[in-house]
């Protein structure tokens, strides 16, 4: 099972992603290739709703299945794609937690020239937070009337255009998206957190050696809530990042993006409290030997609050490594910490995650991996902060 947390930008430790399935499309007639997935899981979690008292906690196995489909085709320079995933959760001790989760990906690619690209994507997910967390943190129980997962549909469709080949010195990209997300339950609390966002971006690549590009980057988001919550100002902002960094590949040892620079983020409402401060994003990996490879990324950046306040301040830090001590045996280690410190109330919290997991390939097309996650979270408000526990054995199969 993945590790559901909102708050993180970077894949922690997914037995789904990490398994080594290699797969072998069936290409019909006309050239399109499809490949089935299928993973099954089985999971012990010790804290379904993320309680902070010992004695509201609820335990329970739970039986996942992830079936998906890909598709893909090549038409000359062109390539167009979809996939469709569908997660099937069934607690065996609590019922009211399972879930259907549905998320579809449409996409293209097209290679105009040798200097002009244009790709274009769109997503239409189907998903849930579970009890304890996001909106319901802290209350995940059935207090308040939070007895199921919170549901919520997202679209997002994304375009990008690229100036200038991966050999040329320097390179132009500009992106344009819009994203929506509307819960569908508990309109009484979430009806507050729709919201729809307008993103653009630019960036210009300029490349000072074979495999190294610096970059700078500019990016702004323009947020705004579908209701105002009775007696609150308004959480409508727009953020704008400005960057700095460098991206590298340098082949069998290390690749990896790094940005730093500023961010802004200013509410429409005065009685909200503005951000002006540094940013980062940070993405590397290093493959000291072609069978070890070392993951780190850290993420600091001013993000909207599921619950009270402004906005929280927040810092993450991940590192794991990933190494295959044979062929078709490896294992992932993994730590992930991340600060949250909220503006415009009295709030600190801290969160600690480990996970280990192994993964033996037993065929190209079959895969299983064994996994134990533990999570921390800490906070100054008394009703906040969990421990939990999370086993898992999943088998994933594919063509």
């Amino acid at each position: 099972m993945q590790i559901k947390y909102h708050a993180l930008y970077f894949p922690l430790c997914s037995t789904v992603a990490i398994a080594a399935v290699t797969p072998n499309p069936y290409v019909t007639e006309s050239g399109i290739e499809i490949t089935p997935f299928l993973a099954v899981s089985l999971e012990h979690n010790d804290n379904i709703t993320n309680e902070r008292e010992s004695g509201n906690k609820i335990s329970s196995m739970l039986l996942e299945l992830q079936p998906s489909i890909h598709a893909e085709v090549e038409r000359g320079k062109n390539v167009y794609f979809s996939r469709y995933t569908l997660s099937m959760g069934d607690y065996l001790d609590s019922s009211d937690d399972n879930y259907l989760d549905h998320e579809l990906a449409l996409g293209g690619a097209w290679n105009i020239n040798l200097r002009n690209n244009v790709s274009l994507d769109y997503e239409l997910n189907y998903l849930h937070d579970e009890r304890g967390s996001g909106i319901s943190e802290g209350v995940g129980n059935t207090i308040n009337g939070f007895n199921e997962p919170i549901e919520y549909l997202e679209n997002h469709i994304g375009a990008k255009y690229i100036y200038g080949s991966e050999q040329a010195r320097g390179r132009i990209e500009g992106t344009v998206a819009y994203y929506d997300k509307s819960y569908k339950n508990f309109r009484n609390v979430t009806q507050f957190r729709d919201y729809t966002e307008n993103r653009y971006g630019a960036a210009f690549y300029y490349k000072v050696a074979p495999n190294t590009s610096l970059l700078f980057n500019i990016k702004h988001d323009d947020r705004e809530y579908d209701t105002i919550t009775p007696g609150q100002a308004s959480l409508d902002n727009n953020a704008t990042y400005y960057y700095i960094g460098a991206e590298w590949n340098i082949t069998g040892k290390t690749t990896g993006t790094a940005k730093f620079g500023l961010q802004d983020k200013d509410f429409s409402d005065n009685n909200r409290e503005d951000f002006s401060g540094t940013s980062w994003d940070i993405g590397i990996d290093w493959s000291p030997k072609k069978y070890s490879t070392l993951r780190l990324d850290t993420l600091q950046q001013a993000r909207d609050s599921d619950q009270a306040g402004d906005y929280i301040e927040e810092t993450s830090y991940s590192i794991s490594w990933n190494h295959f001590w044979r062929e078709r045996l490896s294992t992932n280690l993994s730590y992930t910490n991340v600060d949250e410190s909220y503006v415009g109330i009295t709030r600190e919290d801290d969160t600690d995650i480990w996970g280990i997991a192994a993964i033996y390939d037993i065929r190209r097309w079959i895969s299983i991996t064994l996994g134990w996650d533990y999570s921390d979270k800490t906070s100054s408000q008394d009703n906040i902060g969990y421990e939990q526990q999370i086993w898992y054995l999943t088998t994933t199969f594919t063509l």
